[in-house]
This record gives structure tokens, sequence and C-alpha cells, in this order.
């Protein structure tokens, strides 16, 4: 009988969860029961993104009226991969080697591999996902290859001071009149504050709103929204396909005619929320905004402002909450903060990843004469991004 396995040193409770920068290190052991020829033992270390979807591409051809045209459609299938790692070590032989002989018994083969500080963590969404994993590969110059392959995970640790722009208090304001001529209308100004850009998570975010209403057109409420895009990009052929998420949603009451007012909203930030990652994903773009609009009565459009944010693990330091002399005197009205019924569904999706996460196994063997199949990462599932989270520990 021959075996191959491949060990991780990993100090996650043998989960396997690794940061950018780190040095990974493992084993590969050899077992045989009897001496045996081999050209060759490898180590692969690999990380790739990748998307895919597929959308109908609909065309009209013919007569330029519609009822002698005809509509055509067909199935166009984007998909982009991005390698993010790569990294191939032979133990012994080399690529179209000579055979050689290994006696039989328990060999023991080291490996190491620096990671790159720029990788992004690992991430599984609709449309494409982020996996890293370890190959090693026995090769027999007679017979099919014997393959074994365990994934890891990278999470990011990333801190928001090493980004100075993010300390910026952020100031919006919107002015506008209703009616024309001699029916136009006194200004309403809104306006809207947050104290900096970047947040972590665990974090409260404060949202300030001030309204002065000189006009004749009432504020029914405000409501504030935390945003989720995420971007996909495809390369073959080129397109972009983008998610939209409200995370949380929060509400504040209305402004009368001739009423100025301010209002105090927070919200929490989970520790489960993933990170933006545009300064290191190419082709899986996560971004947040907090979206703030003051619901005008009748049918007027809406007062609209948006704040795009970053979320990282590791917060500002000493950084000042934005406060308004002017406001200190006033008693705020009553806010009314609640959690947006899709939160509640992806709090209790996550949990459900986690726990089968927990029964599936961490390796698999397979026999064949080329390489692993993509689709079995999905046999051999790492930890999820929030479950790393909870049992990793910030580098500082």
């Amino acid at each position: 009988m021959t075996n191959v396995e491949i060990k991780l040193e990993s100090n996650s409770e043998g989960k396997n969860v690794f940061c950018p920068g780190h040095l990974l290190k493992g084993t590969v052991t050899l077992t045989l029961e009897e001496n045996k020829k081999f050209r060759g033992l490898y180590i692969k270390i690999f990380g790739r993104a990748k998307v895919h979807w597929a959308e109908n591409d609909g065309k009209r051809t013919g007569g330029g009226h519609v009822m002698s045209s005809i509509f055509t459609s067909k199935k166009v299938v984007h998909e982009s991969v991005e390698i993010l790692l790569d990294s191939t070590t032979y133990f012994f032989g080399e690529l179209y080697g000579q055979d050689i002989q290994i006696n039989q018994g328990i060999h023991q083969y080291n490996f190491e591999c620096q990671l790159p500080d720029n990788l992004p963590y690992t991430l599984d969404m609709k449309y494409g996902s982020v996996a890293y994993y370890t190959e090693s590969v026995l090769e027999n110059s007679f017979g099919p290859y014997k393959t074994v392959r365990k994934t890891f995970t990278i999470v990011r640790f990333d801190d928001l001071n090493l980004f100075p722009e993010l300390r910026k208090v952020r100031n919006i304001e919107r002015v506008v009149t209703f009616g024309f001529a001699l029916w136009k209308s006194k200004p309403l100004v809104m306006n809207a504050i947050i104290s900096c850009t970047g947040f972590a998570v665990g974090q409260n975010v404060p949202v300030t709103i001030e309204y002065k209403n000189s006009s004749n057109v009432e504020i029914l409420r405000s409501k504030v929204t935390l945003l989720r895009r995420v971007t996909y990009t495809s390369h073959d052929p080129i397109a972009k396909k983008v998610e939209n998420e409200k995370i949380f949603v929060a509400y504040a009451a209305g402004v009368k005619q001739g009423e100025s007012k301010s209002f105090n909203v927070k919200f929490y930030i989970p520790l489960s929320m993933k990170s933006s990652n545009r300064r290191y994903c190419p082709i899986i773009a996560i971004d947040y905004a907090i979206e703030v609009i003051g619901e005008v009565n009748g049918y007027h459009k809406n007062l609209t402002i948006l704040f795009p944010i970053t979320i990282a693990s590791l917060p500002l330091r000493n950084n000042q909450l934005y406060t308004d002399p002017n406001n200190i005197s006033r008693t705020p009205e009553i806010i009314d903060t609640r959690l947006n019924p899709l939160n509640e569904l992806i709090q209790r999706q996550y949990s459900q990843q986690i726990s089968q996460t927990s029964n599936l196994s961490n390796s698999t063997q397979t026999s064949k004469t080329t390489s692993v199949a993509e689709n079995q990462l999905k046999s051999d599932m790492p930890p999820t991004f929030e479950e790393a989270l909870s049992m990793s520990k910030p580098i500082r």
C-alpha cells in the first residue's frame, strides 16, 4: 500500500488558517509497504480567484417594424480566473525525469512557502470565490498519479491606521427648493455627517443628520442604510455583474415645515461582516456605503446622500467622533433603529455554513493521471471567513 498525507503547521486548532505575509510550513508523509519506483513527488501551493455567471444576450434582427423582426437569444457565459499564488517544489525527481527507487518505510518531507502580503481573504460568493489549497502529487511512470489535496483559509486583519485619508470627517449638504417661478419655495437644507470613513467590525457607526426646513414640504422620515456592493469582473468576454445588499436600515422621525432638527443614528457592524477587499482582489470587489435619505411628502424627489466607507478588522486609534457644539443643548428625537430582516437571514446562513463546515473532512485522496478537478474543492472546504476570525488572533 502507498499512502501520501499532508500536514500543515497552524496554530488555529487544526483549521489551517493563515494570514498574508506568514510563512506557510508543512510536512508531506509518504508511507510505503515495499520498495517502489516513482518519477517524482512534489508539493504545489495554489490560490486563485474565480468568477462565473451566465446570462441571455437577446437581439432583434430583420425589418424595422416589431412585427417583421426576429428576436434571437443566446446564452453567454462570463468567466475569469486570476492566479494569486502558484508555487511548486519537488522533494525528489523532476518533471519528465527518470524513475527513482524509494525504499519501504515512512518518509517525511518538509516544505515552506512565504505567503505574499497582498493575498485576498478566502471568499465564497454567489458568482465567484477565492480559494487556496496545497496539493501533493506522487508521479508514477506507469499507472495513475496519486494526488492528495488539503485546503487552507486566508484571513486578513487590515489596519485602518495605514490609510490616513480614512480619518477625515465627511460632511455633505443637499439644498433643494420646490415649485418654480412665483411658486418656488424657500430652501430645504439637509446635512449628513460621519466622523470618518473607516470603521472596524464590532464598532458602532454614528451618523448625524441635520435639517433646516424653510420650505413648504414636510420631511416624512429619515432613513440610514448600510449598503454592500459586490462587483464581479469577467475578462472573457469583458463584463461586470453587480450585487447590491441592504445590510442594516435605521429610521429617524420627520421634520415639519419651518422646523430645524438634528438626529443621531448609530448602527453596529457585526464581527462576521466581510471586510472591504477592492485593494486586493482584482475580480471580486466588496465595497460598502452609508446611504442617508430624507423622504419628502408628495411626489417630490427624495434627498439622498451617499458616503463610501471602508470596513476592516483593526479600528482607527484616537479618532475623535464628530460633535457639533451647536447641537449639545438640543434634545435628540427618539430614533427607531432596527435590523433589516435581510441581515437576520444573512446571520442564519453564516451559522449554517459554520455548522456544515465543521462536519467536513480536511483532506481527500484520489488517483488520477492529471491534476485533481476544480470541483474537488467543494468536498474539502476550509473554515468559513467568519469561523476563521473567531479562532485567529490579529497580527500587529
